[in-house]
């Protein structure tokens, strides 16, 4: 495929003729970020980011695998017809290993290049866990209960399906994550008065049905494209926490998986979540339960998000 590029000019403010103008430079399309956001790269110089987001960078630099491809290495020996309460007891044993499988992935004590595939692995166990929540939705903390694989539909109206509306490399987040390769999921679990993206936050029909194959080929795109992430938003991805879990298996690029919710999931979604996301970007909206119900409709907003972001904290970055 040919490289599409763009000339860049600069001209003083009172000319009109764009002739009079001069080149600064040619540069690929898909480099324009570097211009649009120079503190993109400039923010890589302060000490703390640097500190705080030690193994996401060191992903972008390939010193450091993500940990969705250290958990397809990570065997899980269990039986996935277990009932549900065993097959939790297993994942909460399972993630204290995988952690620690991690720790020495990172320091080369183990090669993972060497170890065996496994028949089933940790991804495994959390897909099925997640596609069995999905029968008793309780992703977000509404818990509605709803059987969505039997297109019952609760407070996000969606069934087992999920959308993208929209999947692009985004030079508006913060500076250490452009470009952000974005997927935006249709619905969300919110119903906020001042909701910016409310064509699809409100309307679980917007975008196109996409599997767990779709969204892993989405992500792949990306990267190639030159994202530094995958970042999961919306709408919200807590409704979709299954496909986006599924289409985990399918990726193969080493890339920092990225969650951007608001948070309001339950505490099984976010053990789910923990140990395969490198890096968090949660939302905290309000300061009190009062003000979350009045305007986005949720109750225990505070308690329960305060819950999930320390648990994101202990989890990643």
């Amino acid at each position: 495929m040919q490289q599409q590029y763009i000339t860049l000019f600069v001209t003083n403010a009172h000319l009109r003729d764009v002739h009079r103008a001069f080149i600064v430079w040619r540069l690929p399309f898909r480099e324009m970020w570097r211009v649009i956001r120079p503190d993109s790269i400039r923010v890589w110089k302060d000490p703390e980011v640097i500190r705080r987001l030690r193994r996401y960078r060191a992903i972008i630099d390939k010193e450091r695998l993500a940990k969705y491809l250290i958990a397809k290495k990570f065997a899980f020996g269990g039986d996935p017809s277990l009932p549900t309460s065993s097959l939790w007891a297993l994942h909460k044993e399972c993630s204290i290993e995988f952690n620690d499988f991690i720790a020495k992935v990172d320091t080369n004590d183990i090669d993972l290049s060497a170890v065996p595939k496994p028949t089933l692995n940790f991804l495994d166990l959390k897909i099925e866990l997640a596609n069995r929540i999905l029968t008793d939705c309780h992703f977000c903390e509404r818990k509605c209960g709803a059987d969505r694989t039997k297109d019952e539909k609760g407070w996000c109206k969606l069934g087992s399906e999920s959308r993208v509306s929209s999947a692009f490399l985004h030079t508006g987040e913060e500076a250490p994550l452009v470009p952000s390769g974005t997927i935006f999921f249709s619905s969300c679990c919110f119903g906020c008065v001042f909701c910016q993206n409310d064509d699809i936050s409100t309307n679980p029909n917007a975008g196109r049905v996409v599997t767990s194959e779709g969204v892993a080929a989405i992500a792949e795109g990306l990267h190639r494209d030159g994202s530094l992430n995958i970042n999961y938003v919306g709408g919200d991805p807590i409704p979709n926490t299954h496909t986006i879990l599924g289409s985990l298996p399918f990726q193969t690029s080493n890339v920092t998986q990225l969650w951007n919710s608001n948070l309001y999931c339950s505490e099984e979604t976010m053990y789910l979540l923990s140990d395969v996301f490198d890096v968090w970007l949660p939302d905290f909206k309000y300061g009190n339960n009062e003000c979350a119900e009045r305007l986005s409709g949720v109750k225990d907003y505070f308690d329960i998000v305060s819950r999930n972001h320390l648990m994101a904290y202990n989890s990643g970055e």
